[in-house]
């Protein structure tokens, strides 16, 4: 029910589907870490998606995030309502400096954010 009511509230994750401009690589160069980081626009909205398909947390893994002036945290797998661990923490919010975003992220976990311009 909350997976489908965030979907619904963001349309950034369902508007140009069928576009290029819909969805954008921000990292898909960590093959050795198998970390990744997406967003995906639309509607004037973008939402950055963080995966760690890693069985290792990821500490100050760097991502760009161009124009953006911070993050705000949507969904963290790492929540113990996903399923998770239990070291999600809702007020930790990464910083973005000059184009870019330091994360951390759990071992085995997504994040969602919303980027702020």
């Amino acid at each position: 029910k909350e997976l489908n009511a965030l979907y619904l509230a963001h349309p950034a994750l369902y508007a140009n589907d069928y576009d290029r401009n819909g969805f954008f690589w921000n990292d898909c160069n960590e093959e050795g870490r198998v970390l990744y980081a997406f967003e995906r626009q639309g509607n004037a909205e973008r939402i950055l998606t963080v995966l760690n398909l890693s069985d290792r947390p990821a500490d100050a893994f760097a991502v760009p995030v161009t124009n953006a002036s911070g993050l705000q945290i949507l969904l963290d797998s790492d929540d113990p309502q996903w399923g998770g661990t239990g070291t999600y923490d809702p007020a930790r919010c990464p910083s973005v400096s000059n184009g870019t975003a330091t994360l951390s992220s759990a071992a085995f976990s997504a994040q969602m954010y919303l980027v702020r311009d």
